[in-house]
């Protein structure tokens, strides 16, 4: 999981998420040469679930990630998914109209939604978690059934029993922030809280040495 991608560390919305440019070509080379598999969401199931399989996410979209990752990523023949807050489009810093439609273009992009506006599901009754969570505009703007969702923050704190029983409505897979593997029980069990391994300038080596096959 990843969410700004930036050399200038002064552009940073949160240093936890946010990792170089070289960082992030340095962590992608090296589970290229570890011999990892990148696989699509759609590709994503119960027998998928091992260590030398993953999956590049994207949450938000930052537009420094649509400039300095995604191109990167392309030129390697790399899939990746891209969680979008719909009403985050056009504003400061995040992907534009422009971007979204490259995004659509582009085969090797799964297109995700992380809700309307990013607000933590926690604090919402259950009318706004409709509401945040429903993706027919957003649907309509990309051209496509959405099947994949991301939680805004993600943890086990901001995510309630009601919002993931409300996704599980609508979407095949949901994901969290929880930061550990994911295997193939979860898969099979609670594929509506899936883990995602935040990665940021601060841990990418760290996790590159933790691969172990």
């Amino acid at each position: 999981m990843f969410h700004q991608i930036n050399d200038d560390k002064t552009e940073w919305k949160d240093k936890g998420t946010s990792i170089t440019q070289t960082g992030f070509r340095m962590f992608i080379e090296g589970l290229q040469a570890k011999g990892c598999r990148f696989l699509t969401l759609a590709d994503l199931s119960p027998d998928k679930a091992e260590p030398r399989n993953v999956i590049i996410t994207f949450d938000d979209i930052f537009q420094d990630a649509v400039k300095n990752a995604i191109p990167f990523l392309v030129e390697k023949n790399i899939p990746f998914c891209v969680f979008i807050t719909e009403n985050y489009i056009n504003s400061e810093n995040f992907l534009t109209s422009q971007s979204i439609q490259k995004l659509i273009d582009e085969p090797l992009c799964t297109i995700g939604f992380h809700t309307k506006n990013h607000k933590l599901m926690r604090s919402l009754t259950r009318k706004e978690l409709g509401e945040e969570m429903e993706c027919n505009d957003f649907e309509k703007l990309v051209g496509r059934n959405i099947s994949f969702f991301a939680f805004p923050y993600g943890s086990l704190y901001a995510c309630t029993l009601k919002s993931i029983l409300r996704a599980k409505r609508k979407y095949t897979l949901v994901f969290s922030t929880v930061s550990i593997p994911c295997s193939k029980r979860q898969l099979q069990k609670v594929p509506f809280f899936l883990p995602r391994i935040n990665i940021c300038e601060g841990n990418y080596r760290r996790k590159l040495k933790e691969i172990r096959f």
